[in-house]
């Protein structure tokens, strides 16, 4: 079995402000963006 190595995903900022491209989580009432399209992998 090979070995599972750790491989960075994203951050969450939190900010005060809404931000272009969010998408609204029902089961936990926050929204969110899809850090897969900046560039740095920030949601």
């Amino acid at each position: 079995m090979s070995e599972l190595v750790p491989v960075f995903d994203r951050v969450g900022i939190p900010v005060d402000e809404l931000q272009t491209s969010e998408d609204w989580v029902d089961v936990t009432k926050v929204p969110v963006t899809n850090p897969r399209l900046h560039k740095f992998r920030i949601e």
